[in-house]
């Protein structure tokens, strides 16, 4: 064979992988996310529109009301606790669950914080899978203790069965009141 022919062949070949590779990614199929599926996720509403709280010792807050300077992650507003002193509390919101969206990743994230004092009071942000009976089936959650704004994810699969998943946002106190912030509340599902 000539070395003009196998430089033809060569080149056809870088060619023909070029094209391969050009269309490739068109044809794979990324996967899609939902909407925030969470009612005023990000506490821009002012208000706590789309939450029930296990006290009423909890506000969409501008900025904390001690002359602190936790301000908002984002935007106007973010939720914290205000002036309570048990040992915990919790912020939540029910999100009914479509059967198609069984064993896809679910992500609960959000910017958390808390009051810069020692020892500081922790923020949890939790994921709670219930059944059509109201039973728990799972349950995760993270923690954070710092006074310094931190994005904490979880990604779980749906298990079978999930007809409702809870967010919550908690706080429990180590020193004086609690001081527990979050901001920009987010859950998505990945089909």
């Amino acid at each position: 064979m000539s070395k003009g022919r196998i430089l033809k062949r060569i080149i056809a070949a870088v060619m023909l992988v070029a094209v391969f590779f050009s269309i490739a990614p068109a044809t794979v199929a990324e996967a899609k996310a939902t909407k925030n599926l969470l009612v005023n996720g990000n506490a821009e509403k002012g208000t706590l529109k789309g939450w029930k709280a296990s006290t009423d010792k909890w506000i969409a807050c501008p900025k904390t009301q001690w002359g602190g300077t936790c301000m908002p992650y984002k935007g106007k507003y973010f939720f914290r606790t205000d002036k309570d002193y048990s040992n915990t509390t919790t912020l939540y919101q029910n999100v009914s669950i479509n059967n198609k969206y069984i064993g896809k990743n679910i992500t609960l994230s959000a910017y958390v914080a808390v009051w810069n004092q020692n020892p500081t009071d922790i923020a949890k942000l939790k994921i709670t899978f219930y059944n059509s009976k109201g039973k728990t089936i799972s349950s995760y959650s993270k923690s954070y203790s710092k006074a310094v704004w931190k994005k904490i994810s979880l990604t779980k699969k749906i298990p079978k069965g999930t007809k409702k998943v809870r967010v919550s946002l908690c706080g429990t106190k180590k020193n004086g009141e609690i001081d527990a912030y979050f901001d920009n509340v987010s859950l998505t599902i990945k089909y």
